[in-house]
């Protein structure tokens, strides 16, 4: 899939993943190819939670089941909090690291959107580290919504994992995710600079 337009990349910070370690990845969200890029790249049994009204599309919705994307329910658990948690525990049964958009939808405007709690509740109950992963370029690659791939260039850039151990949805929850925010924020926007410059 990255072969078509192609896209070439590079990364930086593999040396701080554990591939023996689960964890919840948090990455920015520009573009279609940041899926099958963080698949390739990471050295992880990572997998996404995926709402499953994405598995009713003909041939995606096969795929994804082939590969083990962990189908989220909201109408057969009430809710989606409720979803979520059945979604962590099956991906937490097959020994999958999670990968998730705290943006929760991809950015159409190459600017980051506000951060959704999902992902930093997730880490907090599971106990797991969180792991920032920043990505530059994939929206020069595809437009959301667009048909059409170009040829070009993309960066990855892992962040030191961040210790989950003692921390609270009650207390930390909220500083946690500006902390996260911030950091793949001022990232993202060096990156972005160095690209366009």
């Amino acid at each position: 899939y990255l072969r078509i337009p192609p896209v070439r990349y590079t990364v930086e910070g593999l040396d701080l993943i554990d591939p023996d370690q689960r964890y919840v990845v948090a990455s920015n969200h520009l573009s279609g190819f940041d899926i099958p890029l963080l698949f390739r790249v990471l050295p992880l049994h990572g997998r996404f939670l995926s709402k499953k009204e994405i598995f009713r599309i003909p041939l995606v919705g096969r795929a994804m089941r082939t590969i083990g994307i962990v189908e989220i329910d909201r109408d057969k658990h009430g809710s989606s909090r409720r979803a979520i948690n059945e979604g962590v525990k099956v991906a937490a049964e097959r020994g999958y690291s999670l990968l998730v958009f705290p943006e929760g939808t991809r950015s159409r405007t190459a600017e980051l959107l506000p951060f959704k709690k999902g992902a930093f509740r997730i880490a907090i109950d599971t106990g797991l580290p969180l792991l920032p992963v920043v990505l530059e370029g994939t929206n020069r690659i595809s437009k959301p919504e667009g048909r059409i791939f170009y040829p070009g260039s993309v960066r990855m850039r892992i962040l030191e994992p961040i210790d989950t151990t003692g921390m609270s949805n009650k207390d930390d929850l909220n500083p946690f995710l500006e902390r996260v925010q911030d950091m793949i924020q001022t990232e993202y926007t060096a990156m972005h600079d160095e690209a366009m410059a």
